[in-house]
């Protein structure tokens, strides 16, 4: 008996410390919300602005980049996944062709309430996302599962 309560003390306690927090501590519906509190409601284009993001949470060894790496003006950089985490790709400027302003919005999944600077890492870049080496939202499609933001721009006139 003193083992099985040893075995459910030890798992208890490994629960409760912050380096062991579960995968799944954030949704993605969650995580979506995080984003707009935290990073997007602050924004002043928040009404012009799209963001997007995986259907999935991404996995540690897992690589995002800019399409476009060492392209003035935003020379971009490269991140390896460390915990399970949320991605999503905020598109400031979506009425104009690249190269322009957007950020990359990593936000850890293994954390209950992150925040910036917390558990919510923001990166300027100047190109769409490469995720593991495969370019995602190049150029659109702006009507997607993964919108999460925003309303696509409209068509120009004819």
């Amino acid at each position: 008996m003193s083992r099985v309560l040893w075995l459910f003390s030890a798992v208890v306690l490994c629960a409760c410390m912050p380096g062991f927090a579960r995968a799944d501590a954030l949704t993605r519906d969650q995580a979506i919300s995080v984003l707009i509190a935290q990073v997007i409601n602050p924004s002043p284009n928040k009404d012009t602005l799209m963001a997007f993001g995986p259907q999935n949470m991404l996995q540690p060894g897992t690589v995002v980049e800019p399409s476009m790496l060492n392209t003035p003006p935003y020379p971009g950089s490269s991140r390896t996944i460390q915990t399970p985490t949320w991605f999503f790709w905020i598109n400031d400027e979506p009425e104009y062709r690249f190269v322009h302003a957007c950020r990359f919005i990593y936000i850890d999944a293994t954390r209950a309430n992150p925040i910036v600077g917390d558990g919510i890492i923001v990166e300027t870049q100047g190109w769409w996302p490469k995720i593991n080496g495969v370019e995602i939202y190049e150029g659109g499609p702006y009507v997607s599962p993964d919108l999460v933001y925003g309303n696509p721009p409209s068509p120009p006139n004819r």
